[in-house]
């Protein structure tokens, strides 16, 4: 994901879910660093590619809890999407927000999601490529999590029919899967992809609103259009690791 408000504040849940398991910002800080994040320099590009690869894995290492990229993913609103969130809740059905995700999605994701037609229905695939197999895991997972979130405050209730189908084996522990994604869930398929059957794609969205829809659609498009400028590197969320390591060393030594 590029930087922006929604990485900006998954990265803040995170923070917040490893205080609850008692691990302060320099445990994670260090962890990163033994597995080879690069140097928390001024005006280097954040969370994005291998360093967010690298943050999400230390974090489920140090609290134990293999969970952790799913329920990251319920704890972020749509809110988080800025102006892109306005237009998904002003489409008028699944069919037609999943359009905006496929075009505009890249404002977010790294990589973009990708579509194509299957039974009478609709797979949409992620191309994860970058890092290893363990973090390629808990990246699809935070993911799908975050999808099937904003789909049910989008259509108040979970899609029938919806299938998540994970490219890695199935794990010891799968009854989180089935409850926090809202899915027939799963494992070992060739491709991480969620499945969507014909029948469900005009399942009206609840906020829908065709003038507010044309003006945020708008909006989406110089977006996109200004994505070449918009992606300077910037240390926010490197700044943001950096003090909170600072606050909690302050607040030990106090």
């Amino acid at each position: 994901m590029k930087i922006n408000r929604l990485q900006r504040d998954i990265f803040t849940q995170l923070l917040s879910e490893l205080e609850k398991a008692r691990v302060n910002p320099e445990q994670l800080l260090r962890g990163c660093q033994i597995k080879g994040m690069s140097a928390l320099a001024s005006g280097q590009s954040v969370f994005s590619g291998t360093d967010s690869l690298i943050i999400l894995e230390t974090a489920v290492e140090l609290t134990g809890d293999p969970s952790l990229p799913l329920r990251l993913g319920r704890r972020v609103g749509i809110d988080s999407y800025g102006t892109f969130g306005f237009a998904l809740m002003s489409c008028a059905n699944l069919r037609e927000s999943i359009e905006l995700l496929l075009r505009y999605g890249q404002l977010f994701f790294e990589p973009p999601w990708d579509s194509n037609d299957h039974d009478g229905g609709l797979m949409l695939n992620m191309n994860i490529t970058k890092g290893t197999p363990v973090q390629q895991q808990y990246v699809a997972e935070l993911c799908f999590s975050q999808v099937s979130y904003i789909g049910r405050s989008l259509y108040r209730r979970p899609i029938e029919g919806a299938q998540v189908h994970f490219a890695f084996p199935q794990p010891a522990e799968i009854a989180n899967y089935q409850s926090m994604l809202d899915a027939e869930v799963t494992f070992g398929a060739e491709r991480n992809l969620l499945f969507l059957p014909g029948y469900v794609l005009d399942t009206p969205v609840k906020t829908a609103n065709i003038s507010d829809h044309v003006v945020f659609h708008q909006q989406c498009e110089e977006m996109l259009l200004g994505l070449a400028s918009a992606q300077k590197t910037t240390a926010e969320v490197r700044r943001l690791l950096i003090q909170s390591c600072l606050l909690y060393t302050s607040d030990a030594a106090d």
